[in-house]
């Protein structure tokens, strides 16, 4: 009889074989459970450790280094700021209005693609409006989820104007929809 296990996305076949009256041989790794591996995700790694950056991104005032063919590859608009002869480029700095808690955590989903849940849920607004901005359309698309779930009575004016605004479209008509309905 065959079947199969899941553990952190590796993939494992397990085999009980019956044989009755027979001796069976196994041949290969024994082991009552798989080891762990390692999980690799060189981004996170070097999200981590952020060496040998060459450019920094300041919010309110604190200073976030970072690489530019990180931001470069994220979206055009990173893009054009590392790369033209503009002052953010010429400097290897930008200012960008934000908090760092915000800052930092749009830079962590940049090199991860990952985005604290709490973090998403209380500032949904701001990384939608980010998401536009920097033309991070995943980021854009996380933000509008979020604020898909947390469209109710008392907050659909806001957020329809939320999403006439950032040109988020589901949360537009979900909450002009909404909107209509309770006129």
């Amino acid at each position: 009889m065959f079947g199969n296990e899941t553990q952190e996305k590796d993939f494992v076949v397990t085999a009980k074989v019956e044989a009755p009256g027979q001796n069976v041989k196994v041949i290969g790794k024994q082991s009552a459970a798989p080891s762990k591996k390692r999980k690799f995700n060189v981004l996170e790694n070097v999200y981590t450790k952020m060496q040998r950056t060459d450019f920094t991104l300041v919010f309110y005032g604190e200073e976030v280094p970072c690489h530019k063919h990180i931001l470069a590859a994220a979206s055009p608009v990173l893009r054009a700021m590392v790369e033209n002869q503009h002052k953010e480029a010429i400097e290897s700095k930008a200012n960008i209005e934000l908090s760092e808690k915000v800052g930092r955590a749009c830079l962590r989903f940049i090199y991860t693609g990952k985005l604290d849940e709490n973090l998403l849920k209380e500032l949904a607004p701001a990384f939608l409006e980010l998401g536009e901005m920097y033309d991070l359309q995943e980021l854009k698309h996380a933000a509008e989820r979020e604020l898909l779930v947390q469209l109710k009575k008392k907050t659909m004016v806001k957020l329809l104007l939320l999403g006439e605004t950032f040109r988020a479209e589901q949360l537009f008509e979900a909450a002009l929809k909404m909107t209509k309905n309770n006129i």
